[in-house]
């Protein structure tokens, strides 16, 4: 619900909308119509990750009212 109000929010004022997701929440973005711009993936051993931190930059377009 709170997607849905700041989705229409953008809609209404012809804004761009730009999230930055980590990997378990780039599919609810792409389900509300965000796109990948970039992903970007970053080596953490110092804080002893042995996997990569992934981060998803996403957009969307506003929607025209009709």
């Amino acid at each position: 619900m709170l997607i849905s109000e700041g989705l229409a929010y953008a809609d209404r004022n012809d804004l761009k909308t730009i999230v930055v997701a980590k990997t378990p929440g780039v599919k609810l973005y792409k389900d509300h119509e965000f796109y990948v711009v970039e992903t970007v993936q970053q080596d953490r051993p110092q804080y002893g990750w042995t996997e990569p931190y992934t981060t998803t930059i996403l957009i969307r377009q506003p929607k025209p009212i009709t």
